[in-house]
């Protein structure tokens, strides 16, 4: 399963890896049907984040403190895991056996601990906690061993909880939640084709989505045992990427039906705005935001995938919908924080 994107483009080869005929979760119940516009733009700035001497540059992660992780594509072709500080790059390369790996890819931080995945000869996935300099693997009992498959290491919180995703060798895709050294597996109700959990909050609330039938991607959120949907108002597909790690914001990208180019999104407990570089010709594709609303993200453009950063300036109009249920967040009530909390590193 090879990486040339951020998480939405994991998901993607994960939702073409679980085809099957298992029934669809019905995640989406009792949630109001609200026909609305789809959400006005966020207003703010972008910027480029390009890695010196890489093709394609794929943010994928930002702290509070601004720290970026992601990963960047090399003339060769191999991928590799990079941080970002104040725009001093340092590259991530796991070895085995002495060999650099031909693809390394950081997908999610906190407090100094960087999470993600390589790939071994075989083209193998394997996930990874990076720490000190140390890189130590995570594979998911039950993952294949054969290209394609294999354990994506997507998010951890200030607990060293980590959460991610495993291809088996029948190509189907499970969540996991790696606790105290323990796997726990995830799956949406009732049976969905393909989960994939890949953000965590500082107070265990996660991020994800699962396959529908039909192959469509859905996304949520999940606490204490409850999946709850997120849909976009007025889009057909709403893919979730990440949550942040106090604030609640999630982030994703989704897509209206008659139009292949997908647009990113912000929600806020239930505000959406639509997020679009005005650099790109093609897609834009949200990765993850942190708690003061800068998101980053890569965009199609006429150079080719590029990286970027969002920084939110005057609020904008929002568009609000109601989650649904007694148990929807509030905005004092989903993802509290406490005073004097410090961010996340």
């Amino acid at each position: 399963m090879g990486k040339t994107g951020g998480r939405a483009a994991l998901v993607a080869v994960a939702a073409l890896s679980v085809l099957g005929t298992a029934q669809v979760a019905s995640a989406t119940q009792g949630t109001r049907a609200i026909a609305l516009r789809n959400p006005p733009a966020a207003k703010g700035s972008y910027v480029n984040v390009t890695v010196p001497r890489g093709t394609k540059t794929m943010p994928e992660d930002i702290t509070d403190s601004g720290l970026i992780v992601g990963c960047f594509i090399l003339r060769n072709g191999h991928l590799r895991g990079f941080t970002d500080r104040n725009g001093t790059f340092r590259t991530l390369t796991h070895r085995s056996g002495g060999r650099a790996s031909a693809m390394t890819c950081a997908i999610g931080a906190n407090a100094g601990v960087v999470v993600g995945y390589y790939a071994n000869r075989s083209g193998a996935q394997h996930g990874f906690v990076y720490r000190h300099g140390v890189f130590k693997t995570i594979d998911a009992p039950g993952a294949g061993r054969s290209a394609g498959e294999g354990t994506i290491a997507m998010d951890i919180n200030k607990k060293g909880v980590i959460v991610g995703y495993f291809i088996t060798g029948r190509r189907a895709a499970h969540g996991f939640i790696l606790r105290g050294g323990k796997f726990r597996i995830v799956d949406a109700p009732r049976g969905a084709k393909g989960t994939v959990l890949n953000g965590i909050a500082d107070n265990g609330t996660i991020s994800g989505l699962y396959i529908s039938r039909s192959g469509l991607p859905h996304g949520f959120w999940l606490r204490h045992g409850v999946f709850h949907p997120v849909s976009v108002p007025g889009a057909r597909e709403t893919l979730v990427a990440c949550i942040s790690k106090r604030s609640g914001l999630l982030v994703g990208s989704y897509r209206v039906a008659g139009r292949k180019r997908p647009f990113g999104f912000t929600d806020h407990h239930g505000v959406f705005r639509t997020l679009r570089d005005p650099s790109a010709t093609g897609a834009t594709d949200p990765q993850c935001g942190n708690d003061t609303g800068h998101v980053v993200g890569s965009y199609k453009g006429s150079s080719g995938t590029n990286g970027f950063e969002f920084t939110p300036g005057a609020a904008s109009p929002a568009t609000s919908v109601a989650r649904g249920g007694a148990s929807a967040p509030t905005p004092h009530g989903f993802l509290p924080v406490r005073s004097g909390l410090r961010p996340a590193d």
